[in-house]
C-alpha cells in the first residue's frame, strides 16, 4: 500500500459548480467504465474529486461519496493531467 496516494481535493469554485459535479456512478456511466475504475483513479490521485461537506471517504450511502467535476473526468479519460 505504499503507492496509495491521498485523493487531492478538487474543490468546486461555487455552489452552482458543486451541483454540476458527478457522483462516482454518474462519472462511470458517462465514460463507459466500471465504478471501481473511477474509485481507483481517485485513490491513486489520478482523478481529482471532492467529498460533500460532512462526508468521510468510504462512507457512501445516499448522497454520500466522492464528486467529480465533468472537466476533470474528461481530462482523466482522455489521458491528460488532472
Amino acid at each position: 500500500m505504499a503507492n496509495v496516494k491521498t485523493p487531492r481535493p478538487a474543490v468546486p469554485a461555487s455552489i452552482d459548480e458543486a451541483q454540476t459535479a458527478l457522483t462516482v456512478p454518474e462519472a462511470a456511466r458517462r465514460v463507459g467504465v466500471h465504478e471501481d475504475t473511477i474509485r481507483s483513479a481517485i485513490k491513486k490521485g489520478d482523478l481529482p474529486a471532492f467529498l460533500p461537506m460532512g462526508k468521510e471517504p468510504g462512507k457512501g450511502g445516499r448522497g454520500g461519496g466522492y464528486r467529480i467535476m465533468p472537466a476533470a473526468l474528461e481530462r482523466w479519460y482522455l489521458g491528460g493531467k488532472p
